[in-house]
């Protein structure tokens, strides 16, 4: 996903990445929203929220040690961030 924040921003990857299929805009893929539906507690806000894809990774980066999502947590927390990673890389679900 980090390529594509990257790959997807105008005034970053874009002139490179429209050449390799990417759809470019002028804020990208981190500034498109997600509903995160029942996986809100992996994310510490209320099921059913929609954020944009940078807030995602950033509060998923929260609870991350030594690059472990939810180290020494629930791997139930795990489980749901990964639902919403799954459905952004998968379904392309993205407002």
């Amino acid at each position: 996903m980090a390529v594509a924040l990257y790959a997807t921003n105008n005034s970053l990857g874009g002139a490179w990445a429209a050449g390799y299929g990417f759809a470019v805009s002028e804020y990208g893929l981190g500034n498109s929203t997600y509903n995160i539906g029942a996986n809100g507690a992996a994310f510490d806000v209320e099921n059913n929220t929609v954020l944009t894809v940078m807030d995602i990774l950033k509060r998923a980066d929260d609870w991350a040690v030594d690059g472990v999502l939810y180290y020494g947590r629930d791997a139930a927390l795990r489980k749901l961030a990964n639902n919403v990673f799954d459905g952004i890389n998968t379904l392309g679900d993205l407002g």
